[in-house]
C-alpha cells in the first residue's frame, strides 16, 4: 500500500431482518407443531429448531411459573409467541413483546390458529415497550417470562423488573449463560438503587440443550419476589450453577 493511503473502513454486516427475501418455490412460511400447538414461522422469525428439547424447556417454564386462572404473563422477546401461547390456556391473559415485526405477525396468526383470545402481541424494543406495559398492569398475579437474544436483557428492562413491586415471579430463558449471569447479578444485587422493592433472589436453574453443546444452550432460571419464599439477599450469598442437561436449586 502506497504511503498516505488508508485501509477502507469495514462495513458492518447488514441486519438479516433488513435483507429482502424472494420466494423461489413452495410456501412463503413453514409450519411446526410444538406441545400439540400449531405455529406459522416466517423467514425472519425466531423459532426453536429442536422442538423436542424446546417442549421440555417450555414445560419447565410452565411448571416454574406456578400459574393459575388469575395470572397475567408478560412474554418478553416472544418471537413467534411459542412460550406465551403454550401457557395461555392456564392463565387469564398473555402479553407478548417482540422486536421483529414479522415474528409479531406470526404470533398473532398463531394465537388464532390455536383458538386463543386472551393473547396480545406488541412490536418494539423490549427496553422501550416493556416498562410502559409493566407499569400499566394492575394484575395482582403477574409473572414475566423473558427469552432474550444472546446479548441478554437490556439494562432498562432489568431496571423495570427491579422497580415493579407487583411482579411476583420472573422466569429467565437463556441462550447465552454469560449474558444471563450479568442480568442475574443485577436482578439480585442489593447494592444498586433500583427503586423501592427488594432484589429478586434466585430459586432454581435448569440446563437444557436446544442445539449442540458446543453452541448455545437453552437454560431456564426461576427467581421469586423477595419476602414471598426466600429472604432478601445479596449476590454474594448465592452460588449460581447452570449445568448442561441438569437441574440445580440455588
Amino acid at each position: 500500500m502506497a504511503k498516505g493511503q488508508h485501509l477502507p473502513l469495514l462495513k458492518k454486516s447488514p441486519n438479516p431482518e433488513d435483507l429482502p427475501c424472494e420466494l423461489v418455490a413452495g410456501e412463503s412460511c413453514i409450519h411446526e407443531e410444538l406441545l400439540s400447538l400449531k405455529f406459522r414461522i416466517s423467514p425472519h422469525s425466531f423459532f426453536q429448531v429442536n422442538t423436542a428439547a424446546a417442549e421440555v424447556l417450555y414445560s419447565t417454564v410452565g411448571d416454574w411459573a406456578q400459574l393459575d386462572q388469575d395470572s397475567t404473563v408478560l412474554d418478553v422477546c416472544c418471537g413467534t409467541g411459542t412460550i406465551g401461547i403454550s401457557l395461555a390456556k392456564r392463565v387469564k391473559k398473555v402479553i407478548g413483546i417482540e422486536l421483529c415485526q414479522e415474528a409479531v405477525e406470526d404470533a398473532k396468526v398463531n394465537a388464532k390458529l390455536n383458538g386463543l383470545s386472551n393473547v396480545e402481541f406488541h412490536c418494539g424494543r423490549a427496553e422501550d415497550v416493556f416498562p410502559d406495559i409493566l407499569n400499566a398492569l394492575v394484575s395482582p398475579n403477574l409473572t414475566a417470562v423473558v427469552d432474550p437474544p444472546r446479548a441478554g436483557l437490556h439494562p432498562k428492562v432489568v431496571l423495570a423488573i427491579r422497580r415493579a413491586e407487583h411482579l411476583k415471579r420472573l422466569v429467565y430463558v437463556a441462550c447465552n449463560a454469560k449474558a444471563a449471569m450479568t442480568n442475574f447479578i443485577r436482578s439480585v444485587q442489593s447494592s444498586i438503587q433500583p427503586g423501592p422493592r427488594s432484589p429478586f433472589p434466585s430459586s432454581q436453574s435448569h440446563g437444557r440443550g436446544s442445539v449442540p453443546p458446543d453452541h448455545a444452550c437453552g437454560n431456564a432460571a426461576s427467581v421469586r419476589e423477595s419476602g414471598l419464599q426466600i429472604p432478601r439477599a445479596d449476590m454474594t450469598r448465592f452460588n449460581y450453577k447452570i449445568h448442561y442437561g441438569s437441574c440445580v436449586s440455588v
